[in-house]
């Protein structure tokens, strides 16, 4: 690669992370991840929200949504979730 062209890539690659954060759409399946009722945890990385299906657990220290399963572990055993504890 010529130093045109790196420098050219360069440019492109700093003008895209300097663009403003483009919100994402969270996609998540129903069946797996919409809980039938509220839950709680103490987890400090355990988030909560309502979407058009219903509510939706989310880890922050993972960055993703949670399944109903998982999603009742964080709320009986948080102490112990090996996620809390590298974090």
């Amino acid at each position: 690669m010529g130093n045109e062209e790196e420098k050219a890539r360069k440019d492109g690659l700093e003008q895209y992370t300097e663009d403003e954060r483009v919100e994402q759409e969270i996609s998540f399946y129903h069946k797996i991840n919409v809980l039938e009722g509220t839950l709680d945890s103490e987890c400090p990385n355990f988030e909560l929200f309502r979407t058009e299906k219903g509510l939706v657990a989310r880890c922050k220290a993972m960055g993703r949504i949670l399944t109903v399963s998982q999603a009742e572990l964080c709320s009986k055993v948080w102490k112990t979730c090996p996620v809390r504890i590298l974090t």
